[in-house]
């Protein structure tokens, strides 16, 4: 698959800060979480259909939720 475009944001979830990175590919959004000053990622190359999340905020909604049923958050 080609690589469209990478993105990167910083969301706050309660008084803890969160690196987003986004890979986004012509069918999926590949989404890896990073705590802000941890060495380790929550979460590394979560995949989600742009069919099921179309916008960029869908999909860090959708693996937000999926981080917080898994109790990582």
């Amino acid at each position: 698959m080609k690589l469209v475009e990478s993105h990167e944001r910083q969301i706050k979830i309660g008084r803890v800060s969160y690196w987003v990175y986004i890979d986004e590919y012509k069918t999926l959004w590949s989404i890896s979480v990073k705590r802000v000053g941890r060495a380790m990622c929550v979460c590394d190359g979560w995949r989600y259909s742009k069919k099921h999340y179309p916008t960029q905020g869908a999909a860090i909604n959708q693996v937000i939720d999926d981080l917080k049923q898994r109790g990582y958050l």
